[in-house]
């Protein structure tokens, strides 16, 4: 049996490198960049309008002059997407809209167009515009060009992925298609004679298939579709489906089956495929059995049954290992208190689930919620995570920090 921090060293080693490949832009989110995407041209690309309104040259506007006196004709409208006009004349305007590009001349501003009163001139069809409030500083209401980013400047570094915000700079730039981590072909497996379909009506000593669909999900929120199949415990069917998996897999991940009992065949199976077992049983509760072990260039995971034991070491060690695999860093573990005094187990780490939420002093503590141990997975739906208190500890202290480990989309959720 080894230490949590020893399957951590040892799963790092064994992180695949996955390739690169180019989908179109429209397929990319959720990916993990592998380039990075520069600046095609200035940020904005010109001096951008930011409010409707009215552009003047205020190049003539001395100090102390009143609303009254500024009175100007107005020359034009330009709108968003066409050419820059000019403002030839002094004592004349352009109304402008918002996101139009700036009329030329010495120092043009805008005017919003609550600060403007604009009058006809019922002999003529000449309109004017009447300022009501005088600019407070040259070139107000003007994104100017360049501000937010030269030309060449890096905009979104590799190794990162992709959002809606980076889809949308990916756009801007010219990026139809872009360069991604190729995703691993993984399959899940359910083990158990226990398990039955979702759409089925199990007899009094059948469960649901859940830990499977759980998995599933997991890997759908990474961008990752995985197949999904179920096992029962005959060890011949176990080694000739996992024999075929092993073939066409980058991963397998199995539920069930690991432990001590007489129908866990999952460790002999894979014996007997040649599979190199790296670890079996880790110091930690739940999930002591957790299995690891790898073949040519597929990894397998084998997961405790129990579903709290399954989703701890998804979370905790699985999806770390996708997301160094598909070239993300890793990154710092989020460190909370603990709520409230609770007894430790000094020999294991323990992993409780918890709920977040925030104290008297706003700092973010986990508040570890009672259960009735690995199988009530219906204690995480009130859950945010996992708190995990190390090997050694007496009592859990209130102001130590301690890693969480969340299960939802974001650490936020939940917090009262």
């Amino acid at each position: 049996m080894i230490s949590v921090s020893e399957a951590d060293r040892l799963l790092e080693e064994c992180a695949l490198s996955l390739p690169q490949v180019s989908v179109p832009l429209v397929r990319a989110c959720g990916r993990v960049l592998r380039q990075d995407l520069r600046a095609d041209r200035d940020f904005p690309p010109f001096h951008r309008v930011t409010m409707d309104g009215i552009a003047f040259d205020a190049a003539g506007l001395l100090p102390g002059t009143s609303t009254t006196e500024v009175r100007l004709l107005v020359g034009g409208v330009q709108s968003a997407g066409e050419p820059a006009m000019h403002l030839s004349a002094p004592q004349s305007c352009i109304e402008i809209m918002t996101g139009a590009v700036l009329p030329k001349g010495e120092i043009v501003t805008i005017v919003p167009v609550e600060d403007v009163q604009f009058e006809n001139d019922p002999t003529s069809e000449l309109r004017y515009a009447v300022l009501k409030k005088l600019p407070e500083k040259p070139q107000q209401w003007v994104h100017a060009q360049g501000v937010d980013r030269k030309k060449g400047d890096l905009l979104i570094p590799g190794f990162r992925i992709l959002s809606p915000a980076e889809i949308a700079i990916a756009a801007t730039i010219g990026m139809t298609d872009i360069l991604v981590t190729e995703n691993p072909r993984i399959t899940l497996v359910a083990t158990g004679n226990e398990v039955v379909s979702v759409d089925a009506v199990p007899l009094p000593h059948q469960i649901r298939m859940s830990n499977g669909y759980m998995m599933q999900a997991a890997l759908q929120a990474m961008g990752i579709e995985a197949s999904l199949v179920h096992l029962s415990d005959d060890k011949k069917q176990i080694v000739q489906t996992l024999g075929a998996l092993l073939e066409v897999n980058d991963a397998i991940i199995l539920s069930g089956g690991v432990s001590m009992g007489k129908f866990d065949f999952i460790p002999a199976a894979l014996q007997e495929l040649s599979v190199q077992k790296i670890f079996h049983r880790v110091q930690q509760k739940p999930g002591k059995p957790f299995w690891f072990g790898k073949k040519s260039n597929c990894a397998v995971f084998g997961l405790p049954g129990n579903p709290v034991s399954t989703t701890l070491c998804l979370y905790r060690y699985v999806l770390p290992w996708l997301s160094r695999s598909m070239g993300l860093p890793s990154t710092q573990k989020m460190k909370v208190r603990i709520a409230q005094n609770t007894p430790a187990l000094k020999e294991l780490c323990h992993f409780i689930p918890a709920r977040l939420r925030q104290d008297s002093e706003a700092r973010l503590v986990a508040l570890p919620l009672q259960g009735n141990g690995s199988g009530d997975f219906a204690n995480l739906i009130e859950a945010d995570g996992f708190i995990e208190i190390p090997e050694g500890s007496n009592t859990f202290s209130l102001e130590n920090l301690y890693a969480f480990h969340s299960i939802r989309g974001t650490l936020a959720q939940g917090i009262s």
